[in-house]
């Protein structure tokens, strides 16, 4: 049995020993309507969203349809470069594939394409879009990750400007850099 069908049977076991306490036997003397009887409304979910890649973060827009942040895919499209992330020595790629998804009204679509990010070679874990939020009607904040030494960012072609970087979406579609998270961290944790 998988993680995701255990998944569901664990919170209703959970739920099962919260609902009866730490010592769940029933009495046999206890009569019908007692403490010990047990309602357990359980609803099944449905997937909205297929398809994404390496979805990250999600949040409601003012809109209120939901977007999800894509980190992207592992295809190339500039110079590899060795770096150190999570303490082991890999090759990072730029890709340029994050994007931004939204269900809206029962319908899924990619609302923006062409977010910088990055893979690591040996494994295909992206980076790139981490997260979104809100911010008034119709701007939108996304973070692009990078997990490596910011120095390197030069190294990696004309995406590297971008990671580690904080980027505002506009409604149209057009994006800009309004903070340089890693250059701040290189320059103040060294």
């Amino acid at each position: 049995m998988g993680t995701a069908t255990m998944r569901p049977l664990a919170i209703l076991w959970a739920l099962f020993i919260l609902a009866c306490g730490p010592d769940s036997s029933i009495p046999s003397t206890a009569p019908l309507g007692t403490q010990h009887d047990i309602t357990l409304a359980v609803t099944m979910t449905d997937t909205v969203m297929r398809g994404l890649n390496s979805p990250r973060g999600l949040a409601f827009g003012p809109d209120g349809a939901l977007y999800v942040a894509e980190a992207g895919t592992a295809v190339a499209s500039g110079p590899c470069i060795p770096v150190v992330e999570a303490g082991m020595n890999v090759t990072k790629c730029p890709s340029g594939t994050g994007s931004i998804s939204r269900w809206r009204r029962g319908v899924q679509s990619r609302v923006i394409n062409g977010l910088p990010s990055f893979y690591v070679q040996q494994s295909g874990f992206a980076t790139g879009p981490n997260d979104i939020s809100f911010n008034g009607l119709g701007n939108a904040f996304v973070p692009i990750g990078w997990g490596a030494n910011p120095g390197l960012r030069g190294n990696i072609g004309a995406l590297g400007e971008f990671a580690g970087t904080l980027i505002k979406l506009a409604p149209a579609g057009d994006w800009r850099v309004v903070a340089d998270v890693a250059g701040f961290e290189s320059l103040n944790n060294p």
